[in-house]
């Protein structure tokens, strides 16, 4: 650190209830912030680019990216990871992630874990060929991972998925120096026993970082963004080209409406059906937001 009153800028790589890691230029210091933060209702999380003065955090920067669950900021990348098994994989929860990823404007990957317990060909070709960047790993044995390792670089990543699908096995595969506790599936719940308790960032090599999350059971999207009714379209990518043709336009719904081109595109198998389905069924959960009925909507 330097001298008494200086300005240092880094990034914060954990925090512990009241007490934040930071990484700067003379590496990393444990520090506090600032009282004003709490009430403003915006405190740093990992991933901020903050400023430090007398060990404290005094100002947060504009941030590029922002996820409220779990709290992380200023990532470009979103990579989804999704197990073959043991848990099974849900679309549902992957259509509702990758609307999210979409919204917020970072790269969402898809990463389907544990391959050798069971075939994601026909789950995985749903995704690339709506246009999104997919790999096939079995991170207990190191297989798939260097293509991942190598899509990863030089960006920072949110680790996200539920619980048991491998995501501190991935993260051992990528870099063996970590040897991140891993666990067990829960065979009464069927899911996994949750392992990593708060959000950090790690460090691989080529500036490549990653922030490791605690796994979920299930995913509420009205805790990961705000979607509009008129927005949620933009999380499907492959709608785009068929919803321009609509009869209604910006309008049209896309659920029920006479001469949607976008509904025409799943009946000639153009739209995966589990994607349209799953379209609908998070369109039913937003139809009413509203800007001056959702806490922290658009003013």
């Amino acid at each position: 650190m330097k001298g008494q009153g200086d300005r240092v800028h880094g990034v914060v790589y954990s925090v512990l209830r009241d007490s934040y890691a930071v990484r700067t230029t003379d590496g990393v210091v444990s520090c506090k912030a600032r009282g004003r933060f709490r009430v403003s209702g915006m405190s740093p999380v990992t991933g901020d680019r903050v400023v430090i003065e007398d060990g404290c955090i005094t100002e947060i920067l504009v941030r590029s990216s922002f996820l409220p669950r779990p709290p992380v900021a200023c990532f470009d990348r979103m990579a989804l990871i999704i197990a073959s098994a043991d848990p099974a994989p849900s679309t549902l929860v992957i259509d509702k992630l990758l609307a999210v990823a979409e919204t917020i404007n970072v790269t969402p990957i898809l990463v389907f874990n544990k391959t050798d317990i069971a075939s994601v060909r026909e789950l995985r070709a749903i995704y690339s060929s709506a246009g999104f960047t997919t790999f096939e790993t079995d991170a207990l044995h190191g297989t798939g991972t260097g293509a991942l390792k190598e899509e990863l670089k030089g960006h920072f990543t949110v680790f996200i998925g539920n619980s048991g699908v491998g995501k501190s096995s991935i993260l051992n595969s990528l870099d063996a120096k970590l040897s991140l506790k891993t666990g067990e599936i829960s065979k009464k719940l069927g899911r996994g026993r949750h392992t990593t308790r708060t959000c950090e960032i790690i460090e691989l090599e080529n500036e490549t970082l990653i922030a490791d999350t605690p796994g979920f059971a299930a995913v509420d999207i009205a805790e990961y963004a705000i979607l509009y009714p008129g927005d949620l379209c933009q999380g499907f990518r492959e709608f785009a080209q068929y919803a321009s043709l609509c009869r209604f336009r910006t309008s049209c719904s896309h659920t029920c409406e006479k001469g949607c081109a976008v509904i025409d595109a799943v009946k000639k198998g153009l739209i995966s059906e589990s994607r349209y389905k799953n379209y609908v069924a998070m369109y039913e959960s937003v139809k009413n937001n509203r800007p001056w009925n959702v806490k922290g909507g658009k003013q």
